[in-house]
């Protein structure tokens, strides 16, 4: 089983039409279990659906009416007729606040 915690990614892009572009970089992810994410709430920099240094909404992930992890276990049972709980992990890129 994994366990929650963060982790440096690379998001690299590469095109050949209409011109050759490429580029990579490093973010800075985090990853942790949706039916866990009291422990994530915890954290002191880190807010799960309100303002902090650090947040993530999880509204972004899909139209909600419930917890995340309900409304996709409901995605996959009406499309694919899947009956199984899973175990679903989110990764996901921390945004640092600006402010204007």
């Amino acid at each position: 089983m994994l366990n929650n915690f963060l982790c440096e990614n690379d998001v690299f892009h590469y095109r050949k039409v209409p011109f050759k572009n490429y580029f990579k970089y490093k973010i800075c992810s985090i990853l942790f279990d949706i039916k866990q994410i009291n422990k994530v709430k915890n954290l002191k920099l880190l807010s799960i659906n309100k303002y902090n240094l650090y947040s993530i909404y999880l509204k972004d992930y899909g139209n909600l009416k419930g917890d995340l992890y309900n409304f996709i276990i409901n995605k996959i049972k009406k499309n694919y007729n899947i009956k199984k709980k899973y175990t679903i992990y989110l990764l996901t890129f921390l945004i640092l606040a600006m402010h204007d």
